[in-house]
């Protein structure tokens, strides 16, 4: 029988806070894996919903009317992806849209609680987050 003291109390609390006040997670294929939501809003005030599924080797995107009202797919991608420790490369090997097919990303990610964040360098040197959220199923959210 394991006997908690107060020691033990405080390193377990303390261990605790820490991560919830925004300690990294290690990033690993099997910390990221699993489904990701996230809202974007377009330049015309539209709002759009994207889904991220990520294997310990693959992922998909999936972008569609976040307000039901066009359940028409706007885009989709999928491929491979590799980390060299907070740097994430996505090879698009599929897409709606033939010009990113063959295409490499390049991003930072990190993963501080339950946000997975994703941080792309544009071509003009400016810079772009992605903020994930873990999605969760149509059975959770009837709570």
């Amino acid at each position: 029988m394991i006997q908690i003291t107060p020691l033990l109390m405080v390193v377990l609390f303390t261990s605790n806070i820490c991560y919830r006040l925004g300690e990294d997670k290690p990033v690993t294929p099997e910390t990221i894996s699993g489904t990701w939501s996230r809202t974007e809003i377009l330049a015309d005030g539209s709002q759009v919903s994207l889904l991220k599924i990520i294997t310990p080797t693959h992922f998909a995107v999936f972008q569609q009317d976040a307000a039901g009202k066009n359940r028409q797919l706007f885009q989709a991608h999928s491929g491979r992806y590799s980390l060299q420790e907070d740097v994430m490369i996505e090879e698009y090997l599929f897409s709606s849209d033939p010009r990113i097919v063959g295409r490499s990303g390049k991003c930072r990610i990190t993963l501080d609680g339950e946000t997975l964040k994703q941080t792309w360098t544009l071509p003009d040197g400016s810079t772009s987050v992605e903020v994930w959220k873990p999605q969760q199923s149509p059975e959770q959210n009837r709570d």
